[in-house]
């Protein structure tokens, strides 16, 4: 109760951030774990299913203890609360302001780790070559052809020689992928929530950042996964 009073009382007296698509999401589940005496990402799990499996087979060979990493759009931190304990520190981007005080009192004490707001793309708070791997998950479906641009081209910058990206987009030439699409169609032609892309193209804006062994995981699901290297040897 005391840190859902915190994060309440945080924005008291104050205009609030503005609104982002999953905020009202994020605010259910920290309102249920406090009637339930439960970490909000329990909620979270139940809603939208277990992370686990695709840390286990996409995230966790490339972590180890020495490793710094970015998680692009953590949310309320349900891959978050898994990855802390397995690197030196983490990174946390995300566009929210109400997610970033969230994330910073959430996750306070429980491993080195920074929170910032995404302001644009740049990502001009991290150094260059100082991050050893980028994942972001449910993040580029919500991003422009440009930001996916931009970003990419950032990661390259902060990524260390052999750093690798980690990422899902929503594949609109998949059969689940093109089923979303027109279940998310605005009727009126405006702008959906959801940004659908073909892998041809992401893989074409990975090689222009300067990316290799750019692999792009995609099946009849909607989701493809991307994997990318910067060049060079690990150290």
């Amino acid at each position: 109760m005391a840190l859902l009073n915190r994060i309440l009382s945080s924005f008291a007296g104050a205009a609030p951030p503005p609104e982002k698509p999953w905020d009202a999401v994020f605010d259910s589940w920290i309102a249920e774990a406090h009637a339930r005496g439960e970490d909000p990402n329990d909620a979270g799990d139940r809603e939208w299913g277990n992370p686990v499996p695709y840390l286990e087979r996409h995230y966790y060979p490339h972590l180890a203890p020495d490793k710094v990493v970015i998680e692009l759009g953590p949310g309320s931190g349900r891959y978050t609360r898994h990855l802390i304990s397995r690197v030196k520190k983490l990174i946390l981007v995300d566009d929210s302001a109400r997610v970033v005080e969230w994330l910073r009192e959430y996750l306070r004490g429980k491993g080195d780790q920074e929170v910032f707001l995404a302001e644009n793309c740049s990502l001009g708070f991290v150094a260059d070559s100082s991050v050893d791997a980028v994942f972001a998950s449910g993040v580029f479906e919500h991003l422009s052809l440009e930001q996916f641009y931009l970003y990419l081209n950032s990661f390259f910058r902060v990524l260390k020689p052999a750093g690798v990206v980690v990422l899902n987009f929503d594949n609109f030439q998949s059969k689940e992928g093109f089923a979303w699409f027109k279940k998310w169609l605005p009727a009126d032609g405006s702008r959906g929530l959801f940004r659908f892309y073909h892998p041809e193209t992401v893989e074409q804006i990975c090689r222009d950042a300067g990316f290799v062994e750019i692999s792009i995981l995609a099946d009849d699901g909607r989701m493809a996964v991307l994997n990318c290297r910067k060049p060079g040897v690990t150290r």
